[in-house]
């Protein structure tokens, strides 16, 4: 799925499962396209996920104070923990899996939002793109969904500047990645039944966060 974009405002996709409405609106300076109904539980644990390169970690550095939030990588919680150890099995995910899990857990915060900063597909060894069970979404108490997106050649040029050796990328297998992704998260998002959000973020104009940190104050407000 390709959004639209455009240097002055994002256009957003609210998925929620059950059954639903639609409403346009405009909310400071931020064009929403929504999709309402459900119920889901009141985790207010929003996973901002995307590509590497996508612009994730800058992304919830600046929502983070406007949310009043935490924000915290996927990645850190497993490399922070001295000792992996055999962490308590959960079935259909992996060691690592099952860390993030229990450090998540472990994770305590007067902040009443954590911005979990992760992916929804990732290469193995071989370079496949291996989607993440659903399941682990599940065990982390996941409560809302942010799914960033981007134009490929604007990542590859973001992991140029940031990683150097990219020599195992191209557009075309960023695009691939980014697709799967996508497609993924939605899946993730009915499976556990929680609010997905679509954003590009292909621009640097970020001025429509209020906006949508209101938006994702209300939802919780209103449930």
């Amino acid at each position: 799925m390709r959004l639209a974009n455009d240097s002055s405002w994002a256009i957003l996709l609210i998925v929620i499962p059950g059954e639903s409405f639609s409403d346009i609106a405009e909310t400071s300076g931020l064009k929403i396209v929504s999709e309402i109904g459900g119920i889901v539980n009141n985790r207010r644990i929003v996973f901002v996920a995307g590509v590497h390169g996508v612009g994730k970690g800058y992304f919830c550095g600046k929502l983070a104070p406007i949310l009043d939030g935490l924000h915290i990588t996927a990645s850190s919680l497993i490399k922070g923990r001295k000792k992996l150890g055999a962490a308590k099995a959960i079935s259909g995910i992996d060691e690592n899996q099952a860390v993030l899990v229990e450090e998540l857990a472990k994770c305590k915060t007067a902040s009443p939002f954590i911005l979990l900063d992760g992916h929804f597909c990732l290469y193995n060894k071989e370079y496949e793109i291996c989607p993440i069970a659903p399941c682990l979404f599940n065990e982390l108490n996941v409560d809302y969904i942010v799914m960033l997106t981007c134009i490929p050649s604007v990542i590859l040029d973001r992991l140029i500047r940031r990683d150097k050796n990219v020599s195992k990328l191209s557009i075309d297998k960023l695009e691939k990645l980014q697709t799967a992704e996508v497609e993924h998260s939605r899946l993730v998002a009915n499976e556990i039944n929680v609010p997905i959000t679509f954003l590009d973020v292909s621009g640097d104009d970020l001025s429509f966060l209020p906006g949508l940190a209101e938006m994702i104050r209300s939802y919780f407000s209103n449930k």
